[in-house]
C-alpha cells in the first residue's frame, strides 16, 4: 500500500498544473541525494531477501519487517515529492537529474519487487502522464548525460507498452540522433534493434507494425554491430554478444526449426539434456520465483500437466533465480512443480545465446525437437500442446 500512494502522489504532483512557487534548492538537494543512497541500500536489501524469502521464511520475514520499518521512518514519499517540486522548478541542473534519477529508481524498484499497485489504484492514464513528463524533461535537459539510460530505460519501455512500437522507436531514434554520448548511442541502437526483433515476431502487434518492425531488424541490428559491438550493456555483456542472442532467437528458436542442444543442472545438481526427451512434446519455461506472470502461469501448467499424465509429454521449467535453495523452498511453501525443472541462474549463458530477456519464456517442440511455438502460453498455445501429445500417441 505505501507504494501504492507512493506512485500515486507522483501522478498527482506532476499531473498539477501549479506547483510551490520556491524550492529550497539545498533541503531539497540534500532529500533527494539521502534518498537516491538510501533507494540503493533498500534495492540491496530486496536482493537479499529475494535469496532467502523460501530457503530461510523466518529469516527473511524478520529482516523484511525490520526493512520496511526502517523505510517507514525514512518517509520516501515526501523525498520523491520534494524531486519532482526540483524536477519542476529547475531539470536542466545535476540536482534536477539526481531527482529523475531517485523517480526512476522507484519506480524500477516497484517493478522488480513486483508489488505495483492493483486492483485498478492507478490508471493507464496516470502512468502516461508521469512516464511522459519524465522521460520529455530528460531528454531535453540531459540527452548527454552518460546515465541517461538509467532514468528513461522504463519511461520507454512503458510507452512501447501503452503507445506502441512506431512511438517508443521514434523516442529511441531521437537518443541516437541527438545525444553526443558514445555509450547512450550504443544503448539505443541496441534498443532500436532489439525492440524490432521482438515486435516482428509478437503476436499482439498488428501486421502493419510487424512488417515494418521486419524491414528495422536489418537496418538497426547492422549499424548496432558495425558502430557500437563493444559498448557494455549490462555487466560484461555488449551490444555483440546480447544481439547475437537475439538474432539467433530470431533466425532458429521459431517454428519449424530444431531445437539447439540444451544441457544444463536439475535442481539436485545432476546434468540434464533436452535431447533425453526426444520422443515426447516439451514445453520449456524460463522463469523465476520472483517473476509474477511466472507464478501466475504454474498452476495451469499443473493442470495442463495432470491431464497429459500418461502421454508423451513433459514440461521443462528453468529457474534463472540466484540460487537453488530459493526454488527448493518455493516448490515446498507454495507451488509443488511435479515435473522436470533445472536450475541456471540469472546470467547463464544461455539467456544470452537465446537472446532471453523477459519471463517468462515458453518454447513448446515436437517429440522430434522441432518447435512448433515461442509464444506466450495462452489458450491457443494449450490446444497446439494437445493436439501435439495426441498426435504423437497415436
Amino acid at each position: 500500500m505505501k507504494k501504492q500512494l507512493l506512485i500515486a502522489t507522483l501522478v498527482s504532483t506532476l499531473a498539477m498544473s501549479s506547483w510551490a512557487a520556491e524550492v529550497d534548492r539545498e533541503v531539497v538537494g540534500m532529500d533527494v541525494k539521502s534518498a537516491l543512497e538510501f533507494s540503493a541500500k533498500v534495492n540491496e536489501t530486496y536482493a537479499e531477501l529475494k535469496e532467502i524469502q523460501y530457503s530461510k521464511p523466518e529469516l527473511f520475514k524478520q529482516k523484511l519487517e525490520a526493512l520496511q520499518k526502517e523505510q517507514e521512518e525514512f518517509n520516501m514519499p515526501a523525498k520523491v515529492h520534494s524531486a519532482i517540486a526540483l524536477i519542476k522548478e529547475d531539470a536542466s541542473g545535476e540536482l534536477g537529474f539526481d531527482a529523475m534519477k531517485l523517480i526512476a529508481s522507484e519506480f524500477n524498484a516497484v517493478r522488480a519487487r513486483g508489488d505495483e499497485p492493483k486492483d485498478g489504484e492507478l490508471s493507464e492514464d496516470d502512468l502516461r502522464v508521469l512516464f511522459n513528463k519524465l522521460m520529455s524533461k530528460a531528454l531535453e535537459h540531459h540527452i548527454n548525460n552518460p546515465e541517461l539510460i538509467r532514468v528513461v530505460s522504463l519511461p520507454l519501455m512503458m510507452l512501447d507498452y501503452y503507445e506502441g512500437y512506431p512511438v517508443a522507436k521514434a523516442s529511441w531514434l531521437r537518443i541516437l540522433n541527438e545525444s553526443d554520448n558514445r555509450g547512450v548511442r550504443g544503448v539505443a541502437a541496441f534498443q532500436l534493434a532489439s525492440n524490432a526483433i521482438d515486435a516482428s515476431k509478437s503476436n499482439r502487434r498488428t501486421e502493419e507494425v510487424r512488417r515494418e518492425a521486419s524491414m528495422d531488424v536489418t537496418i538497426y541490428t547492422d549499424m548496432a554491430m558495425n558502430e557500437f559491438a563493444d559498448v557494455p550493456i549490462w555487466g560484461d555483456k555488449t551490444v555483440k554478444s546480447m544481439l547475437d542472442g537475439k538474432l539467433f532467437s530470431l533466425n532458429s528458436l521459431v517454428p519449424g526449426k530444431v531445437l539447439p542442444a540444451v544441457i544444463a543442472n536439475n535442481l539436485e545438481g545432476e546434468q540434464d539434456s533436452l535431447s533425453n526427451y526426444r520422443g515426447k512434446v516439451v514445453l520449456i519455461d524460463f522463469w523465476a520465483t520472483w517473476c509474477g506472470p511466472c507464478k501466475a502461469a504454474l498452476p495451469g501448467i499443473a493442470e495442463l500437466k495432470k491431464e497429459l499424465a500418461n502421454k508423451p509429454f513433459e514440461v521443462i521449467s528453468i529457474s534463472v533465480d540466484d540460487d537453488v535453495e530459493t526454488v527448493l523452498g518455493y516448490q515446498d511453501s507454495e507451488q509443488p512443480m511435479p515435473w522436470v525443472n533445472w536450475h541456471i541462474g540469472p546470467d547463464s549463458e544461455i539467456l544470452t545465446q537465446w537472446g532471453v530477456r523477459g519471463y517468462p519464456t515458453y518454447y513448446l517442440v515436437d517429440a522430434e525437437g522441432v518447435i512448433i511455438s515461442n509464444k506466450y502460453l495462452d489458450d491457443a498455445v494449450k490446444d497446439q500442446i494437445r493436439e501435439a501429445v495426441n498426435k504423437s500417441a497415436e
